[in-house]
C-alpha cells in the first residue's frame, strides 16, 4: 500500500498526531521530534522510489 501526502496533509496530520497525543497542548519539542522524524520517513520513502525505479 501507498501512501502519499502533499504538503498540507502532511503538515495536518503532524499537527493533529501532536494535538490529541497532548490534548491540545502544543509542545514545540515534541513538535519538532515529530516532524524530523516525518522528514526522515519521506526522505526513506523518495530513496526506495529512487531505487525502485532503477
Amino acid at each position: 500500500m501507498k501512501t502519499t501526502f502533499n504538503d498540507g496533509e502532511a503538515v495536518e496530520i503532524l499537527f493533529e498526531m501532536v494535538f490529541e497525543e497532548y490534548e491540545g497542548i502544543l509542545n514545540t519539542s515534541r513538535l519538532i521530534q515529530v516532524i524530523h522524524a516525518f522528514t526522515e520517513w519521506a526522505i526513506e520513502q523518495e530513496k526506495l522510489k529512487e531505487e525502485e525505479a532503477e
